[in-house]
């Protein structure tokens, strides 16, 4: 399917905003028309509410409006998802799948971001009071029924997907990412990270996990990699394949059930936006480098107009040294480009676009082994102590006792540290970055 066709199929939805040119999909939450859903059982519910005025047992339930609101759609209407509700007997779940005329939609574009509002209220965790329940959301999903994602279950998933729970009730890793049933990584609501975005001065209920209040979340995928966000800040994932495939949310009880106060645990979602990103292409040379350019990894700074880093992104060439690489940023800004043993190259006043934006011709200058954004006699040094070393040697990936490997003494990338690197370092010495923090 086209991507002109998946939009003419996204906008004849009832009840779903038009999109723009970048966008594969658009959901206000006014009906469940533009979801399949998938239960474990059916004690979950998702059903769309006015969050500013909705009832749960006895309980009379006032939210503001989410952050970030699509034109067109209810102020205030969103989907309510709920879980183990009735008869809580063990571990359940609700997945929202995406869809596109009643069929899951099928994501084909290389760079694209998964964007929701997220409202998540949870019991009481200090005291035991009440179980801990968990959101979760994925993208280069390949079922569509069997494989529901939920948190702590090493059996279920697929695709690239995350997964948290809004109280902080479990120890160790509260905020999860998964690739298929394999957990990749996550933090525990303590770290400095989770500390410093659900704060109690950021409106949240429990320090550390993102409860009582909106949060923003969005999954990016760029260059066949998962980027993850919760309100704008970067949560770590390890590099793991992001396909084409499916998108999706949903909410679990990893847990036996329902033992608190069922008013306070429950999650609430809100515009739903799957839009292709725009992005940045070029050619790029290394210089001096003679190995095979398409097996090193670049990384691109992208920085908005006022110099705050968007997106740090990991990049790839083809045997020609041509890129392409989608980002998340809006507008005018710039980007630094550098290599694991190059000074940077900073490209300034650029915005990025659906069709791609050159940055022309990339010329990286080798040679910074150490690396510092200089080429100086701390190079040298470096590279006089890995003197004779090859990619033969059983240590060549191996940080040494000094901190660094022998193969970042490998300027020219032919697989042994020779008398070619330090010509490259010489040529190249002295030269300073174009960019630094």
């Amino acid at each position: 399917m086209t991507l002109s066709t998946r939009l003419g199929l996204v906008a004849a939805f009832s009840g779903i905003a038009a999109v723009s040119s970048a966008q594969l999909f658009s959901d206000p939450c006014e009906s469940l028309t533009a979801y399949t859903v998938t239960q474990f059982d059916a004690d979950n519910v998702g059903v769309v509410v006015d969050y500013s005025n909705f009832v749960i047992g006895a309980t009379t339930i006032n939210i503001p409006e989410a952050p970030r609101p699509i034109s067109g759609g209810g102020a205030t209407t969103g989907i309510l998802l709920q879980t183990n509700i009735a008869l809580p007997t063990g571990t359940t779940g609700i997945n929202m799948i995406l869809n596109s005329g009643g069929v899951p939609l099928e994501v084909t574009s290389s760079d694209y971001m998964l964007s929701l509002d997220l409202y998540m209220k949870c019991d009481n965790p200090v005291g035991g009071i009440g179980t801990t329940q968990a959101f979760n959301a994925g993208v280069s999903r390949v079922g569509d029924v069997a494989a529901i994602g939920w948190y702590n279950r090493a059996t279920a998933g697929d695709g690239n997907w995350v997964t948290f729970v809004g109280d902080g009730g479990i120890n160790g890793t509260d905020m999860r990412n998964y690739r298929g049933t394999a957990q990749q990584g996550g933090l525990d609501v303590g770290s400095v990270t989770c500390q410093s975005v659900f704060s109690f001065a950021n409106g949240y209920e429990y320090a550390g996990a993102p409860g009582g209040n909106w949060t923003k979340v969005d999954l990016a995928v760029i260059g066949g990699r998962m980027y993850w966000r919760m309100n704008g800040t970067a949560f770590p994932t390890t590099v793991a394949t992001a396909t084409n495939g499916k998108v999706w949310f949903g909410y679990d009880d990893p847990f036996a059930g329902v033992a608190g106060a069922i008013d306070k645990q429950y999650a609430i979602v809100d515009n739903v936006v799957v839009k292709e990103l725009p992005k940045f292409t070029g050619n790029l040379t290394l210089s001096g480098y003679g190995g095979d350019i398409t097996t090193e990894n670049f990384t691109a700074l992208v920085l908005d107009g006022a110099g705050a880093v968007i997106d740090t992104l990991t990049f790839k060439v083809d045997l020609s040294g041509n890129f392409s690489f989608g980002t998340t940023m809006e507008g005018a800004g710039s980007v630094v480009i550098t290599a694991d043993s190059s000074v940077n190259r900073w490209i300034q006043n650029v915005t990025p676009t659906v069709g791609g934006t050159s940055l022309g011709n990339v010329n990286l200058l080798n040679g910074n082994v150490a690396p510092d954004n200089f080429i100086d006699i701390l190079d040298y040094t470096i590279l006089a102590a890995k003197f004779s070393a090859s990619s033969a040697d059983p240590d060549w990936n191996t940080v040494g006792v000094d901190g660094y490997r022998p193969s970042q003494a490998d300027v020219t990338g032919d697989g042994i540290v020779d008398i070619a690197d330090y010509t490259q370092l010489s040529a190249n010495f002295s030269a300073v970055s174009e960019y630094i923090p």
